[in-house]
């Protein structure tokens, strides 16, 4: 199982790039109100972020239960080996 962000994140974390090279070469004033939007995004990525990291290690431990449950041992090991990486 290979955690990747969703494509409501990818697409939050592209617009934050936007914003990011749309500020340089802009003007005082531009800038600021640039980076307090970017600001901004980059708390909502972070957010977005925890919440799906949360959500994969929660699937992965109810994942983990259900093999052990049904005796599958060895399934059941390398939930915990892509914990580690």
């Amino acid at each position: 199982m290979d955690h990747r962000p969703k494509k409501e994140i990818r697409a939050v974390v592209d617009k934050r790039r936007e914003l990011k090279n749309k500020i340089d070469g802009r003007s005082k004033r531009v800038k600021e109100k640039l980076q307090l939007h970017c600001s901004t995004k980059d708390k909502e990525v972070k957010k977005n972020m925890r919440i799906d990291k949360k959500q994969w290690f929660e699937n992965l431990a109810i994942k983990a239960e259900i093999e052990v449950s049904e005796c599958n041992m060895k399934q059941s090991m390398i939930s915990p080996k892509t914990l580690q990486k």
